[in-house]
């Protein structure tokens, strides 16, 4: 049978349920994102996220608020969904053109500054 995963809406989201919807057999499903874990610098209200750019070595800063990968193996999901918040948007789709072993789902803009 097949099982129904959803997306969680974004915090500042007026989303009452999932986002997103899909039913899946015999896949993996795994989400990462920024948008329930991080903390706001009260003098600024800069948001920052508990994922890290390994080259700069400090919290990812972009469009993406949450990535969910679809594939047959729950690690590779798991490692692709952080690897591709933190690539961005735009280098996502060109990683999924390039590999198509896998589905993904996209969700950007949110903002990193709390007074927004």
């Amino acid at each position: 049978n097949p099982f129904t995963e959803g997306t969680d809406p974004l915090q500042n989201s007026k989303a009452s349920g999932p986002v997103a919807g899909v039913k899946i057999i015999d896949k993996a499903v795994v989400t990462s994102g920024g948008y329930e874990r991080y903390f706001i610098e009260e003098n600024t209200g800069h948001r920052y996220i508990h994922i890290f750019d390994g080259k700069t070595g400090a919290p990812v800063e972009n469009e993406v608020a949450s990535v969910t990968i679809i594939a047959d193996s729950g690690i590779y999901c798991d490692s692709l969904s952080t690897s591709l918040v933190v690539v961005g948007l735009e280098e996502s789709i060109k990683i999924w053109q390039q590999n198509k072993n896998f589905d993904f789902n996209d969700i950007k803009s949110y903002s990193l500054d709390n007074n927004d």
